[in-house]
């Protein structure tokens, strides 16, 4: 018996996603809320990570739960997208509260669809304030070509005319501990845009 059970991404009750989506130059954003906060860790792999306050993912860092996670195109260009995350967080009274301000603790990664789209048009803050918008309306739980999707490709091993697209994908595993019940269960989740679902797909 698997002690690992797919289950849905609705069934995590401490989680709003939201996108926003520009097809006319195939790139967006998606926005993972916590309204009650999250415990956060990450792998960085590649030569190029594009990506935005992972000190606060370290074990060695303070243990403060972070409020949101941005997934957006646009290479390094696409972290502008954060800065609407938090201020839309900020209107909301969401952050770390220095004692002078409230500050939101967010973590962003971003891919590379430059090649794909536009390459003069990413994704702004506007365009994260929007996503943070929907999300905090509720879970959408579409996936493909939408949000941080919109200009996923992969297979760029010989250039983008032997790439295929791909998008958003939400594998979502729940880990069955029943030999130690008081250890109650642990959930393990992935954000990835997606050949991962590409090769299920296929076998």
């Amino acid at each position: 018996m698997s002690l690992l059970k797919e289950i849905s991404i609705t069934d995590l009750s401490n989680l709003r996603i939201g996108h926003a989506s520009d097809y006319n130059a195939q790139t967006g954003v998606t926005v993972l809320y916590f309204p009650l906060g999250a415990k956060v860790g990450c792998d960085i792999s590649g030569g190029g990570p594009a990506s935005r306050e992972t000190p606060l993912t370290s074990p060695v860092t303070a243990d403060n739960p972070i409020n949101a996670i941005v997934l957006s195109g646009g290479s390094a260009y696409g972290l502008a997208a954060a800065d609407g995350v938090m201020h839309y967080l900020e209107s909301q009274n969401i952050g770390y509260n220095t004692g002078a301000a409230l500050v939101p603790l967010v973590c962003q990664s971003c891919i590379y669809d430059l090649s794909y789209g536009d390459p003069k048009i990413r994704p702004t803050a506007k365009m994260g304030e929007e996503a943070c918008r929907q999300a905090f309306a509720g879970t959408d739980t579409r996936t493909g070509n939408i949000g941080a999707g919109t200009g996923a490709t992969v297979g760029k091993l010989y250039g983008m005319k032997q790439s295929m697209k791909s998008g958003l994908g939400m594998p979502l595993y729940q880990w069955e501990i029943s030999r130690w019940p008081q250890l109650s269960l642990s959930m393990h989740w992935e954000i990835s845009l997606v050949h991962k679902m590409v090769r299920k797909s296929q076998g």
